[in-house]
């Protein structure tokens, strides 16, 4: 029986791209481990702080996003440059943690 935590849960990358968010304290945040070190993704880096943004290295954690503290999303690849992200859905892994065999929710 394996309960994980959501801060276990992390966005890395999508198969051709790069995955940043922008957090409400304006930080920047990237994975810096296990990711594609793509020439845009580089770009966005070396330019975050010019626009007063603090680089963060850990990866994005899907906790955060849930509790509110993503401000934007985008990703970035050599084909599409910069893109926003629109809409993400995620599972509240939290409510299932609470789910019985019957399928209520405490």
């Amino acid at each position: 029986n394996h309960h994980h935590n959501l801060r276990d849960f992390e966005v890395l990358e999508g198969t051709t791209s790069n995955f940043f968010v922008i957090y409400n304290n304006n930080t920047i945040r990237t994975s810096q481990q296990g990711v594609l070190f793509g020439y845009v993704r580089h770009l966005v880096l070396i330019h975050a702080p010019k626009c007063g943004l603090r680089l963060d290295p850990r990866p994005c954690c899907l906790e955060d996003g849930l509790n509110g503290y993503w401000k934007e999303t985008f990703i970035t690849s050599s084909s599409r440059l910069i893109v926003p992200i629109q809409e993400i859905l995620m599972p509240d892994y939290r409510s299932r943690r609470n789910a019985k065999k019957d399928g209520t929710i405490d």
